[in-house]
């Protein structure tokens, strides 16, 4: 779900246990808890402040993963470690 928050664009997607808390508190310039889903462990991440692609990918990945079907789950790669 990609949203504009104000002048910052974002994209927001489910997160597994802890991670939303570990995100915001690594970096909350970035990462933050979005309206009405943050409360079911989503996390926003801010796109306008040049992110990082490839963890945003990793991140993207992750959601996928907590939402797809398992018979869907099941043809992706191994989950990467990093």
């Amino acid at each position: 779900m990609i949203r504009s928050l104000g002048c910052a664009r974002s994209v927001w997607l489910p997160a597994g246990l802890g991670a939303q808390a570990a995100l915001i508190d690594s970096d909350p310039k970035r990462y933050f808890r979005p309206p009405y889903v943050g409360a079911s462990g989503w996390v926003g991440v801010v796109l306008d402040t040049r992110p990082d692609w490839g963890t945003l990918a990793w991140l993207v990945e992750q959601a996928y993963r907590l939402v797809a079907h398992p018979k869907l789950v099941a043809k992706l790669p191994p989950r990467d470690a990093s």
